[in-house]
């Protein structure tokens, strides 16, 4: 039974890294598990942490301490071999879950929501035509990044220069500003 875990689990990992080397190793991404701890809420968060990966994890300890232990004089009982083996891909799976958490809080998407430019401030770049009559630019920092942004305006023209807070958001590249 060891060897069967310990063989089916390296096998695995192989082709795990095999599969990484050339470029396919997005068939087991953390986030595409069936289940979330979000999902999960309330509930067993353990499918939250089960993978591909996760389960390669302790199937390879499972077996590899399982054959470790298996001549052990201290581990003559077949529970006691059971449970160190089991501790062991315990242990592995809870390990890879972590890494794989961890390792999915460091991506970044990286996109701009324009939405978090309501309330910003910023001048106009780009003279804005009164009244919604046309559009013109202004610059705005969004997410810690410096932004030209078309802008209409429901007051006023707008001179480049002046001061705006944006007010709204109208489309998905459009912004509402007044000045201030």
């Amino acid at each position: 039974m060891f060897l069967a875990c310990a063989a089916i689990g390296m096998v695995l990992l192989v082709v795990q890294v095999v599969m990484m080397v050339i470029g396919l190793d997005n068939v087991d991404d953390p986030s595409d598990t069936a289940f979330s701890v979000d999902d999960a809420a309330g509930g067993d968060a353990f499918f939250g942490y089960l993978s591909l990966k996760t389960v390669v994890a302790f199937l390879a300890f499972f077996g590899l301490t399982g054959l470790a232990v298996e001549n052990a004089a201290w581990a003559s009982a077949t529970w006691v071999k059971l449970a160190v083996a089991s501790a062991a891909g315990l242990l592995a799976f809870l390990g890879v879950a972590y890494l794989m958490k961890s390792f999915m809080k460091l991506q970044s998407q990286g996109n701009v929501e324009l939405k978090n430019a309501v309330g910003q401030q910023g001048i106009v770049y780009l003279t804005i035509p009164a009244y919604r009559a046309g559009m013109g630019q202004v610059t705005v920092v969004v997410q810690q990044r410096t932004m030209q942004i078309k802008a209409i305006t429901q007051g006023t023209e707008l001179k480049t220069g002046v001061p705006i807070r944006v007010v709204g958001q109208h489309g998905a590249d459009v912004v509402e500003v007044a000045a201030v």
